[in-house]
């Protein structure tokens, strides 16, 4: 720590006690060279010849005997050097090196450096690490995949964003075939001018035949997952959807199929060889929260069932029922369709 200079007060008498220091010596050495007179009041006068004199020093303490007689003709006495004794003035000079300075430096220097330093560093960390905490902090909340979203609006045809991808179960998937996979197919009602008319998406022919031994339940979910490594755009359907509407037909009738999709309740219903309309209901929300509506359209043939042979076509989510175009109903529903 740098210590403050003098202040030009003392600095002043510093100087002005030197000079007069010095003055006084030149004084003093010339009165002894010039003069027999008594000296300046305070200092010890020069001694004469064969008297003894007694002088009180103005202001201070008597001077003493000025010591033994002088010798006639002798040089005199030179008090000079023992005016170095006087220069006890100097000792003025102490008052400049009186700790003016040092306490000044001292407690203003410690004071300011310890007591704002310490203040402004606790002050000013704690703010921050509690801004810090508390700004960046907090609990992350999930978005729903649909939310912010253009939904599909109303009626929505299952194809093409849903296609027969989710076969199942592993072991019963020998026990499934589709379309050009038939042999000796009936009379494929999928083919132009065999479909119901006005019928929109795609029209398929599927096929189970159970293993004689070990006959597994089988079933297909139409979802945008169309292979392995292969996944199509996902879908949000609009609010207020009621049910799934399709067409479907039996190659021999009497098959009893499962169909649902969506939200609904997996529904069993008995076909006929003619195609016809049918119906299941769709429950809200359908959409679901990570990736909106996970299966358009499904069906499921229950363990054990017959060799079944049969037909969909124009798979939709509606608002309301339209009417039947094949005249022949709502459909309605057929059998328990059996233990999965």
């Amino acid at each position: 720590m740098k210590l403050n200079p003098l202040s030009p007060s003392s600095l002043s008498l510093f100087r002005r006690g030197t000079l007069l220091a010095a003055c006084g010596a030149l004084a003093f050495g010339l009165q002894v060279a010039c003069s027999d007179s008594p000296a300046s009041p305070g200092y010890y006068p020069q001694g004469t010849s064969g008297t003894t004199t007694t002088t009180t020093t103005t202001g201070g303490t008597p001077a003493g005997t000025s010591g033994t007689t002088g010798t006639a003709g002798t040089t005199p006495i030179t008090s000079a050097g023992t005016f170095s004794g006087a220069g006890t003035f100097s000792s003025a000079g102490t008052f400049s090196a009186a700790g003016t300075g040092g306490s000044d430096a001292g407690g203003t220097g410690g004071q300011t450096t310890g007591g704002t330093g310490g203040q402004t560093m606790g002050g000013t960390g704690g703010a921050a690490a509690g801004t810090a905490n508390g700004g960046t902090g907090g609990v992350s909340v999930p978005t729903a995949y649909c939310m912010g979203k253009t939904p599909a609006a109303l009626p929505y045809t299952v194809n093409p964003a849903f296609q027969p991808a989710t076969w199942g179960p592993a072991d019963g998937l020998l026990q499934i075939k589709v379309g050009a996979q038939i042999a000796s197919p009936p009379t494929d009602a999928c083919a132009a001018g065999q479909r119901v008319a006005g019928a929109l998406g795609d029209c398929t022919m599927w096929q189970y035949t159970p293993d004689a031994t070990t006959p597994q339940f089988a079933f297909v979910a139409w979802t945008t997952h169309y292979a392995v490594g292969n996944e199509g755009p996902l879908v949000c359907v609009a609010d207020g959807a009621k049910a799934i509407v399709f067409y479907a037909k039996g190659a021999l009738g009497g098959e009893v199929v499962t169909f649902g999709g969506g939200s609904a309740t997996e529904k069993p219903f008995t076909l006929t060889k003619a195609w016809k309309q049918y119906t299941i209901s769709l429950d809200a929300p359908y959409n679901s929260f990570e990736t909106g509506v996970t299966s358009g359209f499904a069906w499921s043939v229950a363990k054990g069932a017959p060799a079944t042979t049969f037909f969909v076509d124009g798979m939709r989510w509606v608002t309301d029922i339209p009417a039947d175009p094949t005249g022949g109903g709502s459909g309605g529903g057929g059998g328990t369709g059996g233990a999965h």
